[in-house]
């Protein structure tokens, strides 16, 4: 085989290449068209823009395999140019193309979410199509793994949903019981004087039905598993604390909160609810494990950039040589029938994907504290 043909792209035959050339240098476009052409046996279609503005109208028009990308647009100079296409595509791979120099640049390229680099002028055909092979096909396993991520997430939700629905069931039990109670005395003198009050009472009480359920129900579905916006931090604890009552309650645990006033963070609601029951129903455990009752406190606090959320526990605290393991996967301390061992795996992900920090405190014997840091926005 001839060394041209070692070069090829390999993609299967139905996977032609589409590339979107952002360039403004009409022979430095010329170029890099030449040399696309070169690293595939078989090209859909390659697109020049010349322009940011120019470069999101292709987007949106067509589907690209890659984007190779100079940074000195006349529209648009730096990273941020990475930022806007990624905006638009989040899992399109984007090459930058640049005669930028600079580690630091570099650094700052490869940070806001580019696949690779390579300086102009400075890189041949064999380079470009290692890149982009190895670009594309990142891209297409950190799908993957996002898939399999979110999977995994919806998994361990419903693992605590059972959990949940033992404590719902008793929750429910004492409006019910108001309820069926009130209705025999209205049924027994529907003209007393005291029935409006015992309407009124009824009602209050079905509301509080609805809500325990619809509670439970949005959490097992995860119907935004995927949406990520703005959100009070505070008012998602809240959600999760009215869904764990009862687990605390019931074993005689005093549930703690301390909700400041702090800045909004950029979360998906129903994966960050999750996080906080898992955390706070693992120290429920830790307490379960060494004695009747204690508490477990919630506390957010504002920093200079960061939000914080600290979850501390009074309960037996966690080994020296077992903290660093507790974040791992199947890493469990409870009996094999009595957890998956991917909670706090999962808790970790989930935070790291929202370019969060988590962090553990513990002494044996004297309680457990998690903290949860944010960027703010």
């Amino acid at each position: 085989m001839e060394k041209k043909d070692d070069l090829k792209f390999e993609l299967e035959p139905e996977d032609g290449l589409k590339v979107l050339i952002v360039e403004n240098n009409k022979v430095d476009s010329g170029l890099l068209v030449k040399m696309v052409e070169g690293i595939s046996s078989k090209v859909d279609m390659i697109v020049v823009a010349e322009s940011l503005k120019e470069c999101l109208q292709c987007l949106d028009k067509n589907e690209f395999d890659i984007v190779l990308l100079d940074l000195n647009l006349d529209d648009s100079v730096g990273v941020a140019t990475i930022h806007r296409i990624k905006e638009k595509r989040p899992f399109l791979p984007v090459v930058i193309i640049s005669g930028m120099e600079g580690d630091e640049i570099e650094d700052d390229i490869v940070d806001s979410g580019a696949q690779d680099y390579l300086h102009k002028g400075r890189f041949n055909l064999k380079d470009l199509n290692k890149t982009v092979r190895f670009a594309i096909g990142r891209m297409r396993t950190e799908e993957k793994l996002k898939e399999v991520n979110t999977k995994l997430v919806q998994s361990e939700k419903m693992a605590s949903v059972g959990q949940l629905a033992a404590g719902v069931a008793h929750e429910l039990n004492s409006p019910l019981a108001s309820i069926i109670t009130n209705l025999h005395m209205i049924a027994e003198n529907l003209t007393h004087e005291d029935n409006p009050t015992l309407i009124d009472l009824t009602e209050k009480s079905a509301k509080k039905c609805r809500d325990i359920v619809m509670s439970l129900l949005k959490y097992s579905r995860g119907n935004n598993m995927l949406e990520v916006c703005e959100v009070n931090i505070n008012d998602v604890i809240e959600e999760a604390c009215e869904l764990i009552t009862y687990q605390l309650e019931g074993n005689g645990i005093e549930l703690v909160k301390e909700l400041n006033v702090v800045d909004k963070i950029k979360v998906n609601t129903d994966e960050m609810q999750q996080v906080i029951i898992n955390l706070v129903l693992n120290a429920r455990d830790a307490i379960k494990e060494v004695k009747e009752g204690g508490k477990i406190s919630i506390k957010t606090s504002q920093g200079d950039k960061t939000v914080t959320v600290t979850i501390s526990d009074d309960g037996e605290g966690i080994d020296k040589e077992n903290i660093g393991k507790i974040f791992d996967p199947f890493y469990s301390t409870k009996d094999v029938n009595r957890g998956t061992g991917l909670g706090l795996f999962t808790a970790y992900n989930i935070v790291r994907s929202f370019k969060g920090h988590i962090d553990v405190e513990s002494k044996k014997g004297r309680g457990t504290t998690f903290l949860l840091l944010f960027p703010a926005c």
